[in-house]
């Protein structure tokens, strides 16, 4: 089996072709949604941290964006802060750079306020939703899928139908080379044994 997906610098493949606008912290949220909404195409990854962090999570948050900023079905991506906040934005955008993705960094203070924000991310969103519309699909063999998976609602029967349903899918998808990532870990409470027996090593 085969798929047809966007080729990224790094050797991954997305079978979606976005510009994400990605606030660094909650206060810079209204910003990226507006930034996104003034150009099809992008699409905004809002969040409430970035703030008041103690050192462990300020580090997780900057790994968490970091890591959302490679996902492959992104193709580029525009960082907003409000310059104030602690989150390592060019750290990010180094990290992103290294990957090969087209990324820009906006800082409300430093821009001159929300409006100049909003008005230059956009530019910017746009030029870049052009640059991602030249990316031409191709064939990949299914061991480039990156497939990520959740029941989708919560009930009495997602045991006994959703979450089996989708573990068959999973397993497809590794049979073949490819990887698969639960969305939603707390799924899996009370299934721990059964992942345990799948584990390649008894550390995992």
């Amino acid at each position: 089996m085969s798929f047809f997906g966007y080729p990224r610098p790094d050797g991954s493949v997305g079978t979606r072709n976005y510009v994400a606008v990605i606030p660094t912290v909650v206060c810079a949220t209204a910003t990226a949604r507006q930034v996104s909404s003034n150009v099809k195409g992008s699409i905004p990854f809002l969040h409430h941290q970035g703030c008041a962090l103690t050192p462990y999570d300020l580090d997780l948050v900057n790994r968490t964006l970091l890591n959302l900023s490679l996902n492959p079905n992104i193709y580029s991506v525009i960082l907003i802060s409000l310059g104030c906040d602690p989150v390592d934005i060019d750290g990010i955008a180094e990290g992103i750079a290294k990957a090969g993705k087209p990324v820009e960094k906006l800082v409300i203070q430093e821009v001159g306020g929300t409006l100049a924000t909003v008005e230059k991310g956009t530019r910017l969103a746009r030029e870049m939703v052009s640059d991602a519309s030249r990316i031409v699909r191709k064939e990949f063999d299914d061991s480039k899928l990156r497939f990520g998976g959740e029941c989708g609602g919560s009930d009495t029967t997602s045991g006994l139908g959703a979450n089996p349903a989708i573990g068959a899918a999973f397993d497809t998808v590794v049979q073949k080379g490819g990887n698969a990532v639960f969305s939603e870990t707390t799924e899996f409470i009370g299934a721990e044994h059964l992942l345990a027996q799948r584990a390649v090593t008894p550390e995992v």
